[in-house]
């Protein structure tokens, strides 16, 4: 790693579980604060059918990325299928048109092309979302309720109402489930800019 400017923040994707998690929140937050990083070994612990390794990224890890970065007009290098490192410097957000296509209305779009988890779309590119200068909407394409990652309806029955309590305005739609292995589900996220989290506590069960 000190082949990169002093500048740039180093992340280890292999820390903790050395999971897509790291990745996501890491993304999500250099969005947020206009901060580059390079993120190396990534999911480097994660491993596939019959324990056999299967490191770096896959559709809905690239895919998540590759739509926080269309947003913040960031410079993207290392985005490809099965890439263990990245390097994401984000870009001041500047307001879009809202698009039509044939599943609807959108500002953004990000289709996993596989039944990768709609979730894992929606973990990246909430909070980042969330504090732009604009209402948004996004359109979300893959998997609803995909094995080994939360299910849509987690998102809506139990994050949002946590997550509203913190001030955050947003709507999850579900146009279409969509299962393993086709996919081709169809989610709808809808964000109201917040300036500032709200404190709470949480002291019932």
């Amino acid at each position: 790693m000190d082949e990169y400017p002093s500048h740039i923040i180093k992340i280890d994707g292999s820390i903790i579980e050395g999971g897509g998690q790291i990745l996501r929140n890491s993304v999500a937050l250099s969005a947020l604060l206009k901060k580059e990083i390079v993120i190396f070994n990534i999911r480097k612990n994660r491993k596939g059918k019959g324990g056999v390794p299967s490191p770096g990224l896959r559709a809905q890890h690239l895919k998540g990325i590759e739509l926080v970065s269309r947003m913040f007009n960031g410079e993207l290098r290392g985005n490809c299928l099965k890439s263990q490192s990245i390097l994401f410097k984000p870009n001041d957000y500047e307001n879009v048109e809202l698009q039509t296509e044939r599943d609807g209305d959108f500002h953004f779009c990000a289709d996993t092309e596989t039944a990768g988890s709609i979730c894992l779309l929606i973990q990246v590119s909430l909070i980042p979302a969330l504090f732009v200068s604009q209402d948004l909407t996004l359109l979300l394409k893959g998997g609803t309720n995909a094995m080994n990652a939360p299910q849509v309806d987690y998102c809506i029955e139990v994050f949002k109402p946590i997550a509203s309590k913190f001030g955050l305005e947003f709507d999850i739609e579900i146009n279409r489930r969509g299962y393993y292995p086709q996919g081709g589900g169809l989610v709808t996220l809808k964000t109201k800019p917040v300036e500032v989290l709200k404190p709470i506590t949480l002291v019932d069960k």
